[in-house]
Formats: structure tokens, sequence, C-alpha cells
């Protein structure tokens, strides 16, 4: 949905798309893969207030007004100049127009078409209708009789709040007809123009902005499985095979296997059906950017690395041996006289700087040309590519061993003891491997209609299934509510308990403290049970305070401007996204810290807890307090019970009150259940058959009997 591709696009890149022109246009465009024809959305979405803006790209309307009087009378949202001054005008009026061209100045068009098509004719031959911005322009506009100009009724504004007012409807648009039809998606097969509709609709999109780091938990499997097996398991139990986008992850993952093992582990990389163009750091904006020479790539299947030669890119086998061109976290270029061939200058780039140079802009290429001087030939970092990760990620970071890709092995391992580089091997070998991803976790709920104490329920549990229900997240929640009988209203036990001491735990249930934590100095200083993030630090805070507040939506994090007390932030949270934010490493402090810097204090997920599981799972610490409770209550009530009335919240109540109850097992411990029914037949008055359990009547009567107890059972 658009919902869906503007968080997505906030948390991997910087928004949705911004288009300011028609060369804008032509560049969208162009990202979208040859295969797709339909619609993709773009960052346009209706605004709450309208406000009148020059087609042309300017801002809102401000220093220079020259209505009529009576004017506007907001019966159309288009603007027409007649006699020196301005009236709206429905936008399917036809009448003569007035372009603006950047050498020429303002030209008058003796022909009548609508608002709309007259703004395509004047982008399509000159620059855009006109603007006027003071009374010496006006004086120029032949508006005798009445003529276009390039004001129109605006209600529309960009996701990333871009003011600038450029837009590209398709005939007909926009519409009235659609109230709900508030989102805008650029045509594919309608030389890119605009159109709105539902933004509930599930579509392609694009985003801006440079790619951002992503920090994926990864894990270690140590069983040995082909590589398809390896991706089914990490789906089904995390969420994929490893990805992997740059040196850093690299090492992670290295830091994952187990310190007994040596040799490969599978990742997430398989070779694809298609050869692409992609930047050694990992960006994917060959689509926005490209500066070939015209008689090149030449040799796309044999030539796979790039070289830049007076400002142009020439393809060139990789083994050859060129100085070469590195960037640094800044971007900024450094040269390197010293011949290498690209793999070579690729892994030097990466050791002693960030990695080959990225151009992605006419700007960088100038500036590379500045450095490299006339004549010189110089790697890049550009190659040819033909690889996929599994969960289809765009990026193209690559950490191949010397000699590698090679023509054989379709799948792609790491190797432990050369580095963490990459080499490609049948699929069908058998090898440890690395997934990346939160665990899933299967247990299976069953409600007891039963009324006992915890300990009771505890023990209850313990014997016929696995434990009283643990709870790791808002799905958990949901299923035991609908384990729960409809006529049932009330609380009933589940697993959790005060604990003995005390701790530190993130609010989505990760246990990433022991690995990483970014407490400011002299902090927590024990004087509340709540954290916020402020300056790149955290500190422990009082949790009925209210702050704006970040939330991770499974993909990154999003700051939320809203102001809100601890509590209720991660209700948000939990509603509208994910939960509330984890930073489980310096590079998502690091990240956070470049959205917020040192703006507003904003909270994340951590709080004081003192309570455990029955089962002592300590993985995730998810929690749902009711209002009134929390992670610190020192009530009356050491024992956690769910209310079915409140959509699931927990209390804490005494031990000893008397509830139903929550158990959890595995699907094979709930669906084979042993009971005992004692039976007994007056054989003196029916004959020895009619006792027999074979018999119809009897065994009726005992199934009823059995149903009559799992029902009492719940």
């Amino acid at each position: 949905s658009w919902s869906d591709a503007q968080s997505y696009c906030r948390v991997r890149f910087t928004d949705l798309a911004t288009v300011d022109s028609t060369n804008d246009v032509n560049r969208t465009m162009k990202t979208v893969n040859d295969g797709y024809s339909g619609s993709v959305w773009i960052g346009l979405k209706r605004a709450t207030q309208s406000r009148w803006v020059w087609s042309m790209e300017n801002n809102t309307l401000s220093q220079y007004i020259n209505w009529k009087p009576g004017e506007p009378d907001f019966d159309g949202e288009c603007v027409g100049s007649s006699n020196g001054s301005w009236f709206d005008k429905t936008c399917s009026t036809l009448l003569p127009f007035v372009c603006y061209n950047g050498t020429a100045g303002f030209i008058f068009i003796n022909m009548t078409l609508t608002w709309r098509d007259a703004q395509s004719y004047c982008r399509r031959h000159h620059t855009d209708l006109a603007s006027v911005s003071s009374p010496e322009q006006q004086r120029l506009i032949n508006d005798e009789s009445s003529v276009w100009i390039g004001l129109f009724l605006h209600s529309w504004q960009w996701s990333d709040h871009w003011s600038l007012s450029f837009r590209y409807w398709t005939t007909g648009q926009p519409s009235n007809s659609s109230a709900s039809a508030n989102c805008v998606a650029m045509a594919t097969t309608d030389s890119g123009n605009w159109a709105h509709d539902s933004c509930d609709l599930q579509r392609p999109f694009i985003c801006h902005g440079r790619p951002k780091p992503l920090y994926r938990p990864y894990h270690y499997i140590n069983t040995r499985m082909s590589w398809s097996e390896a991706q089914s398991y990490c789906r089904e139990s995390f969420t994929d095979l490893a990805t992997v986008d740059s040196m850093n992850d690299v090492n992670r993952t290295m830091n994952k296997v187990n310190d007994g093992y040596s040799g490969s582990v599978w990742i997430g990389l398989k070779r694809g059906g298609q050869h692409r163009w992609g930047w050694s750091n990992g960006e994917n904006t060959i689509s926005q950017y490209s500066n070939w020479d015209p008689t090149q790539p030449n040799q796309p299947l044999s030539e796979f690395c790039v070289f830049s030669y007076n400002g142009a890119w020439h393809d060139m086998p990789c083994n050859s041996n060129l100085p070469f061109v590195c960037c640094n976290e800044s971007s900024e270029y450094i040269m390197v006289n010293s011949s290498k061939n690209w793999r070579d200058a690729q892994s030097y780039c990466r050791q002693y700087h960030t990695d080959l140079a990225t151009v992605s802009s006419p700007e960088a290429q100038q500036q590379l040309y500045n450095l490299a001087g006339y004549g010189s030939w110089v790697w890049i970092g550009l190659f040819l590519d033909s690889w996929r990760w599994s969960d289809q990620w765009s990026l193209f970071f690559r950490n191949w061993a010397a000699g590698q890709p090679s023509a054989s092995g379709d799948c792609v391992a790491m190797s432990t003891t050369d580095s963490g580089k990459w080499t490609q091997y049948s699929c069908d070998h058998q090898r440890p491997f690395i997934c990346y991803g939160r665990p899933k976790l299967h247990r299976h709920y069953l409600y007891v209609n039963k009324k006992m104490s915890w300990s009771e329920a505890q023990s209850y549990c313990r014997v016929r299934f696995t434990d009283l229900a643990t709870v790791d997240s808002m799905n958990d929640v949901n299923r035991m509510l609908k384990t729960v009988k409809s006529w049932y209203s009330g609380s009933l036990w589940i697993g959790l308990k005060r604990a003995t001491q005390s701790r530190w735990r993130w609010s989505s249930g990760d246990d990433t403290l022991k690995q990483y934590s970014g407490w400011q100095s002299r902090e927590p200083n024990g004087d509340a049970a709540c954290v916020f993030f402020a300056n790149g630090f955290w500190n422990d805070y009082s949790c009925s305070n209210q702050l704006f507040f970040v939330c991770y939506n499974g993909i990154g994090n999003i700051v939320i401007s809203m102001y809100k007390n601890w509590t209720d932030a991660q209700s948000y949270c939990r509603q509208y996204h994910t939960d509330l934010a984890t930073i489980s490493s310096p590079e998502e402090q690091k990240q956070l810290y470049s959205v917020v810097g040192n703006g507003p204090w904003v909270w994340i997920g951590l709080f004081f807890d003192s309570w455990q599981w029955s089962d002592q799972w300590s993985l995730f610490n998810f929690r749902y307090w009711a209002t009134g409770y929390t992670s610190l209550s020192s009530g009356s009530g050491d024992c956690v019970a769910m209310s079915t009335t409140g959509s699931g919240k927990w209390i804490q109540d005494s031990c000893d009150q008397k509830f139903p109850f929550i158990c959890y097992g595995d699907d094979d411990i709930i669906k084979r259940q042993i009971g005992k029914l004692l039976l007994s037949c007056d054989v003196l008055r029916s004959p020895a058959k009619k006792c027999s359990s074979g018999e119809p009547l009897v065994k009726t009567a005992i199934l009823n009997k059995i149903r009559e107890k799992i029902i009492a059972a719940g």
C-alpha cells in the first residue's frame, strides 16, 4: 500500500519519490524493470489544506498577487489572466495560453486548450506555463482576451514535505469523483503521467535517497543442509538466509560462527537470470546516472569491470592492471597510483578507505576527472553482476575470494578461514548456514476452563503440556485471546511471575544488552524505569513523561513526532508498526543519531523489569501491561493474569486467586492427550453382549462421556 511503501522508503532510503521536472519523470521511468507494465507509487498524497502554486518549479504564491476583484471565487482550480488581472476557472475550459521559454521569455500560443493540455504543450515545446512574479512581468502577458497562465489550486503534498509544485497529471486528473483516491501513482504505460487512486492498493513503488545500512540480527545454524534446505529453514524459523551489505556485516557474520568450525557457510546469494551493472559499495544508482562512452559497454558478457577515461566509462576484463580511485566515508575520492586488477583494487580500498569510487552524478564525475587528470585510465567501482539475494534485496555489495565468481556453482558460501570471502559452489553441497531476522516461535496455546491458583495452574500445564503460557509478541496475545471461549469474561493466568532480581530489558523482547549498551555517563541513575535517547546516548526517565518516540516497523526505525508517555508510545508502535525501537549495536545507535541528531528527546524500547516466565524463557522480554501497571509495579500481586475484557492486556494479582488459565505445548502434545474414564455396566439387567464396548449404544455413550470431559477441560 502507499503507507507501507512510505515506511519502507523512509527506513531504507530517504522517502517515496519526489518529482520536480519532466527530467525526473524520465529518470523514475528508467528505474522500473523492463518486464513491469503498470502503475507505481510516488510520494504525492492529498493534503489537508489547499494552496495556490505555480506550475513551473517555483514555490507557493506569495510576493506578487493580482486577482480581479471578487476573485478567486473557487469555481475552478486553474487560473487565467484577462486585461492585466487573474481569475480562477474550471480547468477543462478551452482558452489560449502563455508559455515561458528560458531564452525567449513569454510566448503567446493562439490555440485553445484545456489548462492541463496547455501545460503539456508548454512543457513539450518550451519550459512551462507562464509564472508571473511582478507587475513588470504581468505587463508582458498578452491577455487582451482571456489566457491560461501557470497558477493552479494545489491540494496535494509530497511525502518529504518538499515545497515545489511540479505536477504531471494524465488527462482527466486530478478528479474530484472519488474522495477516497488520495494517493498518486505513475503509469509506466502512459509516458509516466500521474493518476490518483486508493492508498490501499498494492503496487510497486519508487524511493529516493541513498540506501541506508540495515542492521540485521544474524544466527549461525550448525546443521549441514543444501542451499535450498537452508533457505527454507531460515524462512520458516527467522526471515531468510543472510543478506550482507557491508564489510561490517561480513565481520558480524564471521563472529556468529562457532569457534570450533572451520569451513564455509551458506549465505543468501545465488546466481540470477540477468546481468546488471552495480556499484562495489552496494548502491544501485546506475538507472539514475550513467556516463558511458558512446561506444560502451561493448563486451558486456566478457568485460565485467569498468574504468574511467577522460570523464567517460569503458568496460574491460577485470584482470587488467590499472591505477584506481577509492572513496572514504565522506564520499571523498582518493587517487591510488598503483596498478592492480579490479578485485585487488577493491580489496585495497576496503582495507584502507571505504570502497572503490561510486559515481552517481555529473558533479561527482567532474570531481573524479579533476582528480585523475586527462588521459588517465582508472578503475571505478562499477561491475557487471548476475547474482541475487534470497530476500530480493537490491544492493550490490559483494566480497568475492580471489578468482571468484567462476563459471561453476550457482550458490554462494562464506569462508571462515579466508576473512569471510565468498566462493560459489554447487547448491547441493551440505553446509552449515547463517540466517537473519528475529526467531519465529510456534507455541500452541490451550485454554483450560478450570479455576486454579497460579501454582496449581503451573503444575497442571507442566504435567499435561509444556508450561503456563509464555508470550513473545502481539501476535501471541491475539492467538491466546482466540483460544478463550466467547462466553468467558474475566482474567486468566499466564506464565509471568515476579522475579527475584530486576534488570533492563527491551520492549520488543530482544535480549541484546549483553552485547551492546549506549548509556550516557553516570546513567542509569536508578530513579526511573523507562529510557529516552538524546544526543546519541541513553538516559533513564519517569515513564509518565511525554516525549516523541521511535518505532520499529520490521525493517527499521521511524521517529514519531507526537508526545506520549512511554506506555502509550509502546501501544502506538505496536498498533501501527511493530514495537518501540531496540538499539543493539553501535551501527544502530549511529543510525538513530543521524535521524534524531541533537534534537528532541525520544523514547526507545528499554525499560526496567522485575518479572520472569515460568519456563525461564529469556530470549524475548515482551510485556503488555494494562494502564496503571508497569514492570516496576510493587502492588499486592506477584503473578500475572491476562484480561479478556481489556484487549488481552496484563494485570498483576495475588497468586492465590482462582482463575482459568492458558497452557502451551507443541502440536503433538496438544493433539495426543491421555485420559482415564471409568465405565460400569449392569450385567443383571443387560445381556453380556450388551455391555461390550463394541455395542453401538455403548460406544456412543462412551464417546459422549469423553466429549463431556473434553468440554469440561476447556
